[in-house]
Parts: structure tokens; sequence; C-alpha cells
């Protein structure tokens, strides 16, 4: 679960995610990564949106999401994996105590790249935000995270923005009538994340 002092670094995470988009067009998706001086993945803070690179995301509801990125010359490139607990979907909530093998009754965790990972690890996730169609392809992903290598506290964490949100709520208030572009839904509201 996310901590007191996680959720500061998460409201920096969302600043961030705002920062850049004014007077651009839209982002496909935006990948942001902050890890602390320690953290095995990744030191410092890297955001990446498709103008970078390619992002891929593949997943279902029983299995969880899997995305990768890549930079066109292959210079950065990050395996992002969030998986429900075994017998369970992949839906909107919080998964406390994720591992990087799940045992049964624990929800998955991995992020890795430009070469790092971590054989053992413990975090969490919230998933803000997922849709599948009627073919259970993911259509849409928001996801924050936290994670911790090898028992270490030093923290990766980062959020995941995939064919979700628009341009029209950056920098305006909760509540502002927004259209996310899913067909399913009319009348959405922008919030912050």
């Amino acid at each position: 679960m996310l901590t007191g002092r996680s959720r500061v670094t998460t409201a920096a995470i969302v600043a961030a995610l705002a920062l850049g988009g004014a007077g651009r067009a839209h982002a496909h998706f935006v990948l942001f990564l902050q890890g602390e001086a320690g953290a095995y993945v990744e030191n410092g803070v890297k955001r990446f949106t498709d103008a970078d690179g390619a992002l891929t995301a593949s997943g279902a509801p029983a299995t969880g999401v899997s995305l990768s990125f890549m930079t066109p010359d292959y210079g950065q490139w990050y395996f992002l994996t969030f998986a429900p607990p075994a017998g369970a979907n992949l839906v909107v909530g919080s998964y406390p105590a994720a591992m990087r093998f799940a045992a049964p009754g624990t929800p998955g965790l991995d992020v890795s790249g430009n070469g790092a990972g971590c054989n053992t690890l413990t975090g969490s996730f919230v998933v803000n935000e997922i849709a599948f169609d009627v073919m259970d392809e993911l259509r849409a992903f928001s996801v924050d995270f936290e994670q911790h290598c090898e028992g270490q506290s030093a923290a990766l964490r980062g959020s995941i923005r995939w064919n979700v949100g628009t341009a029209a709520c950056t920098a305006v208030p909760d509540g502002s009538p927004c259209d996310d572009g899913d067909a399913c839904t009319t009348g959405d509201g922008c919030v912050a994340g």
C-alpha cells in the first residue's frame, strides 16, 4: 500500500505527468519512473511519451497486464507486469503485498529495464483505470506502483497512463467535464492522476 511518503511522491508524479503536456497533442501514453538512490532498476527520474518511443500493452482480466517500452535506438527499454492474485481478475483497486513471482492469493508485480531487474521484490500497485473489449483485449490502463528489489528500502515508483485521460484534463480541477474517448461512457469528469 502506498504510504504517506509515497502519497507525496505520487503527487509529484501526477504533477510531472501534467508538465510538458500544455500546448502539445495528448500523448497516447505516459510512462513515469522515479527511483530513489539505491533503487536497482532505475535511479533518478525518467518520463517517456509516444514521442520518445513505442509502448506495447497486452493482457487479459485473469492474467493481468504486460507492457514494454523501447526508444527507437533501443537506448532505453522497460518491461512492466501487473497481475491479479490467482483466481481473480485485474480490476480497479489497490494491490498491496505484491511480489515478482506471486504466491497464491498474492498480486504480481515486475518492473525491469535497461538490463536491470529484481530477483525478488516486494511492492504494491493501484489500478486507476482498466478496460477490456468484448474479446478481453486490453483497451486502456492506468496504474501507479512502488517496487523494492531484494528486500532493499530504496523504492522505484512510477505511473503508466496508456489510452486513458484527455488533454482537456491538464491543469483543470477534479470533476471538470471531459471526454476520454471511451465510447461506453458519457459525461466523464477529470480526476487527478
